[in-house]
């Protein structure tokens, strides 16, 4: 772990329930400041923080990732709260960027391993694709994997910065720091290669967790039983009536609020679950 009180991690979220407190416990393990910046979440994702030693700020209303990464610091690592990134990356970031002062830095994956995606990924890929295009086009120069969210803005950037925010603004504050256009002078874009792999493992793990609540739902059968079992695992009364008299889809359901907070990750693995995301990360040294 880092003890350079100058560095701070933010991890701006939005409806990230089931994978904010595990990212936050692990970028803990690297940087022992760390910034939650909650935006306008209604999943429980701030109740998932409870008891860590992180900086939580909320927005009462989505704001979009502009305003969220302007209140949390400046000079600062940023990353998503969907696991998507390995916080472990964090250290390899910091030190590239004391090698290269005042330059953001992007945590950029291969464009081989982007492409080798679970079912649905291959999409995101190509939109990818898309906007590095697009964003390349527009700043005048290459830029690789302009989505990744984990980055790291110097204090000279962030000093500069014209903070557009909004939840039209939403990412397209990333996209406007390479481009120029939220900035007065230019600034230097340096690349730090992270762990391919790791993206699609998330993705996988929360697909299964979603598809064994929706077993569960399926099975429960009657809203009685539904509202019997929610009420047992925690879920409030009102949000366990709601979801079981739904008509909505079993899959649909699966992810809904009552499901997420009665049928919680800790319960699943009480209930026998190996998590894949858990294999993953000791096959690779990280616990």
């Amino acid at each position: 772990m880092t003890q350079d009180g100058d560095y701070w991690a933010v991890i701006p979220v939005h409806d990230e329930a089931p994978t904010i407190r595990e990212v936050a416990l692990r970028t803990l393990r690297v940087l022992p400041q760390v910034i939650v910046v909650d935006d306008g979440s209604c999943d429980g994702t701030a109740e998932a923080l409870a008891g860590l030693p992180v900086v939580l700020l909320r927005n009462r209303r989505n704001r979009g990732k502009a305003m969220s990464l302007w209140r949390g610091a400046r000079g600062v690592v940023t990353l998503d709260g969907d696991g998507q990134h390995a916080p472990e990356d964090i250290t390899g970031l910091l030190a590239a960027a004391r090698r290269m002062p005042g330059q953001l830095l992007i945590g950029a994956r291969s464009r081989h391993a982007r492409r080798r995606a679970p079912p649905g990924g291959r999409v995101r890929y190509y939109a990818n694709r898309f906007a590095d295009f697009w964003i390349s086009w527009a700043a005048g120069y290459p830029i690789v994997d302009s989505q990744s969210g984990l980055r790291f803005y110097p204090r000279e950037l962030l000093g500069k910065v014209k903070v557009r925010h909004g939840k039209t603004r939403s990412f397209v504050f990333e996209s406007e720091v390479l481009t120029g256009r939220a900035r007065d002078t230019d600034v230097r874009v340096n690349y730090f290669g992270i762990s391919d792999y790791y993206r699609p493992i998330p993705e996988i793990d929360s697909w299964i967790r979603r598809r064994i609540r929706m077993c569960y739902w399926k099975q429960w059968r009657w809203v009685r039983t539904k509202v019997r079992n929610l009420l047992a695992l925690g879920t409030s009364k009102r949000q366990a009536i709601l979801t079981a008299i739904s008509s909505k889809s079993y899959w649909h359901l699966s992810k809904t609020l009552a499901t997420r907070t009665g049928m919680t990750n800790d319960w699943l693995k009480s209930q026998g679950l190996i998590s894949v995301r858990a294999l993953w990360m000791r096959a690779h040294g990280y616990t």
